[in-house]
């Protein structure tokens, strides 16, 4: 194909996408191609521990579901969906993970919208198709947290920000209002969609002044009678959680499960948001290309803004009051994390950033003006980048690069499965503490899991509450007199040992015979079952 081939085909398509019918069926491609990317992976990988609490808590009755929420370090609001879900839906764990899949299908919606209204159909297509098999947005596209929520209410409130600071005359309070109950939402939603409302703030006053106002005028304008009306609502409606709330942050010990904010904090968000890749392992040719895509994308914005100056100016406003909220939760979330607070930086939590910045690069590409050659570049990069981090989503899994811990992949609904698939029917008990609400996710009625209670009685970690309470009647008080009643125990958790080791307060166990689940990064047996004998 000719040149002019080249610039016939890209004219029909440049028509399509702008087409009314084209945007629709783009659309529902992106939705396509995310429902494919996540309804395929519910049940591929265990459940890890963030995830399994949120599986146990809605298993209580609303007050004491609010009740163990306020003991535990997050607002409410996701829980209390996910157990009205599950009580449309189930509560096995693909069911309880579509919650999260359905709220990305609503962000990638709303994406659209929001993109179209500022950018263009075009820009909101491509958006659209890049948000779809963005790693980040894969990955925890299926995770049983509020991260979806927290997108779909960020991106409410922004569409609702976009009509307050881009409106030429004075306009209607009921706006404010439901801003201000969007902000609200959030902070019952994650304490950390604080960086979001943070970077609104940041947006407005860039805005206001690359609009011409400045000094006494910019702060008038700033703090008009709306803004201050939807932060009183904000406030009104979060009062009777903000007890909770300082309780709960004044109960966080420094550095919690969190590392601190390194030099390598900012390299391992990128490496995160462009493959799914801790940095220290984004060596060599994967450094290289994280580096190029990285180049061109700032290359690429900078063309995009001065291209969007010179045809409107309001666009290109509004083009950097977008780059301000991609990158200014991120700055604001390290910032959160330095001494005297406490480290708070957890890529997952910027998942409004990770959104926006697809916006970013999605309008780079369409507004880019000249050195065709350096926009195919950026492409053939970002979707590069794209495929190899869903492989690496697909072949890690629930990893956690944030959990100091030497075993990281979750292999606990495995073992279970493994376990109740065994010739020998037996008792499941969770020789740990935190992993029992991992195991807990799987057990069915007729393999019940069980924890020793005597590991939690005198441990006082918030999350914890739900298994000294003890409400279900799954701890064992004596785990020697429980095993002589059945005669055989499976007892099951995760360690580098031949066999997982019976509590030290017992003897006369016999092992029968030990099983396990191959880590599928390493090849090793981390988790374990260990079936006892024991005499009646």
């Amino acid at each position: 194909m000719d040149m002019n081939g080249i610039r016939r085909l890209s004219k029909r398509m440049t028509n399509f996408l702008d087409s009314k019918w084209g945007g629709r069926i783009m659309l529902l491609l992106a939705i396509v191609i995310f429902l494919s990317l996540t309804l395929t992976r519910l049940t591929a990988s265990s459940i890890w521990f963030d995830e399994s609490f949120s599986a146990y808590i809605i298993r209580f009755d609303w007050s004491d579901l609010i009740h163990y929420t306020a003991i535990d370090v997050h607002p409410p609001l996701y829980y209390l969906l996910l157990k009205a879900w599950s009580l449309l839906f189930g509560a096995n764990v693909a069911a309880l993970r579509g919650l999260s899949v359905a709220l990305g299908v609503v962000v990638i919606l709303l994406v659209y919208l929001l993109v179209k209204k500022l950018f263009k159909q075009r820009t909101a297509v491509v958006a659209t198709i890049l948000l779809a098999i963005s790693p980040m947005f894969v990955r925890y596209g299926i995770e049983m947290r509020m991260y979806m929520l927290v997108c779909v209410i960020a991106l409410l409130a922004t569409l609702v920000f976009c009509k307050i600071i881009t409106a030429t005359k004075s306009l209607k309070l009921r706006w404010y209002v439901l801003y201000g109950v969007l902000l609200s939402v959030g902070m019952w939603t994650h304490y950390m969609v604080i960086t979001v409302w943070l970077a609104h703030w940041v947006a407005r006053a860039v805005y206001l002044h690359s609009s011409g106002y400045s000094g006494i005028g910019l702060l008038k304008k700033f703090f008009n009678k709306g803004w201050i009306v939807a932060h009183a609502v904000a406030i009104a409606l979060y009062i009777p959680w903000i007890p909770v709330a300082l309780k709960q942050m004044s109960g966080l010990k420094y550095g919690f499960w969190i590392p601190p904010v390194t030099i390598n904090t900012p390299a391992e968000y990128v490496s995160d948001f462009l493959l799914y890749r801790e940095a220290s392992s984004t060596t060599e040719w994967w450094a290289v290309l994280a580096v190029i895509t990285l180049a061109l994308i700032i290359v690429g914005t900078m063309r995009a803004r001065r291209a969007l100056i010179r045809q409107d100016k309001k666009m290109s406003k509004m083009y950097e009051a977008i780059g301000i909220l991609a990158v200014a939760p991120v700055l604001l979330l390290m910032i959160l994390s330095l001494y005297p607070l406490h480290s708070m930086f957890v890529e997952r939590y910027l998942m409004p950033a990770v959104v926006v910045s697809v916006i970013v690069i999605a309008s780079a590409i369409v507004w880019w003006k000249g050195a065709r050659w350096l926009r195919l570049s950026l492409i053939v990069t970002i979707c590069l980048c794209s495929v190899l981090g869903i492989v690496n989503v697909y072949q890690l899994g629930n990893y956690n690069p944030n959990e100091q811990s030497e075993i990281k992949i979750t292999m606990t609904s495995q073992l279970v499965d493994k376990v109740k698939h065994d010739s020998v029917q037996a008792p499941i008990v969770d020789s740990g503490t935190y992993s029992y609400y991992e195991a807990a996710a799987n057990e069915d009625e007729s393999h019940p899991v069980y924890f020793d209670w005597n590991n939690v009685k005198n441990d006082y970690t918030g999350s914890l509450q739900m298994m000294r309470d003890n409400k279900f009647g799954r701890g064992v008080t004596d785990i020697n007199a429980f095993a002589q009643q059945y005669g055989q125990i499976w007892y099951i958790g995760h360690n580098t040992n031949d066999q997982i080791n019976p509590p030290a307060s017992v003897d006369g166990w016999r092992v029968v015979k030990t099983i396990g689940v191959p880590d599928p990064l390493t090849g090793k047996e981390y988790y374990k079952a260990t079936l006892y004998a024991v005499d009646k």
